[in-house]
Parts: C-alpha cells; structure tokens; sequence
C-alpha cells in the first residue's frame, strides 16, 4: 500500500519540485509611459544573455480573457508567419497544473527548424513556463521562457501582460535569421494577442 501511495504521489511532487516562479519586473517610469501609449515595451540581453527577451503589453481586457488567447494554439499557428503547423501530443492536469506538449514547425528565411516544447501551466497564479521537451531530439538547444499575466497597474479592468523568452540555436545561423526569430517572432505575436483579446 506504501508503495502504491508513493507512487500516486509523485507526479504532483515532481512538478511541484520543477515549478518556476512568476518573474518579478520593475517597470521603469519611462516604459510605464510607452505602454500608456498602447504600445509595447522589449527588453534584450535581459540578465547578460544576448538572446534572453523580455517583452511587456498592456491589453485592454481581463486575465482570463488574455489567457484565453495565449492558449489558442490554433489561432496563434494561423497568424505566425514562420509557423507551417503544430501538434498537441500531451495535454493533462498533474497536481494543479495543466500539462501540455507541442510539436512545432517553423521555416524562417529558408531554414526548416522544428522544435518540441513542454508548456506548465499554473492557472490559480495566472502563470505558464515553457521549455524543451527532452525526450524528443529539437533542431534548438534551448526555448524557455514564460507568461505572466496580471491586472494592469495603470488600466481598471485590463491586464499587463509579461512575456520572457530565451532562444539559442546551438549553431551559427545568419544574423538577419537570429534578429527575425528573437525580436519580429516576440513584437509579432505580443501583438496578435492583444488584438485577440480586445
């Protein structure tokens, strides 16, 4: 009985232990202002990695609406550019957090890339990180990162949405291809987002 109860146990555990937090950002007065304007705020070489972004919007709607919206896979494949399709291959609930992995394929300036992600999402924190699948073999070393929505500051009603994404190709690619996958691939679907949303 000992044996099957630890078992049982375990899942939730792991996901438990694995768990990331929300990031904490401090909004600079000037970025607060940028955002009154509706428009949004990107940060690179967030924590001295180059390819480490961070990208802030306000959406004039609330949380679960926005989340709704970061959660339509399918919307987001039809409005990315450089996405050919996707796959869901897991989506569960383990402990309180939705489980879901994704297959993606992308071809960005000639170059077919596909990659597998891990996506936890944490709905009482209004919380979803995002890595690698390490059991299946991505053309990318790394894609992590993370959502946080929380209420606007500065809107009643609406909501600040912080986006946190870290990309390295593990190969040497053509600047313009890193520039397209970091910082228009980050504006592009912050923006679809809100639209979707509003």
């Amino acid at each position: 009985m000992k044996k099957v109860l630890t078992t049982a146990l375990m899942a939730p555990l792991m996901v438990l232990l694995l768990a990331a937090s929300p990031p904490e950002v401090e909004v600079t007065e000037e970025e607060e202002a940028v955002l009154a304007e509706g428009k949004m705020v990107i940060r690179s070489g967030v924590d001295g990695i180059p390819w480490k972004m961070l990208g802030i919007i306000d959406v004039d709607a609330k949380p679960a609406k926005v989340w709704e919206e970061i959660l339509d896979f399918d919307a987001r494949l039809a409005e990315n550019k450089p996405a050919k399709d996707y796959e869901m291959y897991r989506d569960e609930q383990v402990g309180g957090i939705r489980e879901m992995s994704a297959r993606w394929d992308l071809k960005v300036l000639g170059q077919e890339i596909t990659y597998y992600n891990n996506y936890h999402y944490d709905a009482a924190a209004s919380f979803l990180w995002f890595d690698l699948d390490e059991d299946k073999e991505s053309d990318l070393v790394k894609v992590d990162g993370s959502y946080y929505v929380i209420p606007s500051p500065t809107n009643e009603g609406g909501s600040r949405l912080i986006y946190l994404v870290e990309t390295d190709t593990g190969r040497k690619l053509p600047e313009s291809f890193r520039v397209f996958l970091g910082g228009h691939g980050l504006k592009d679907m912050l923006k679809a987002i809100k639209a979707r949303a509003e």
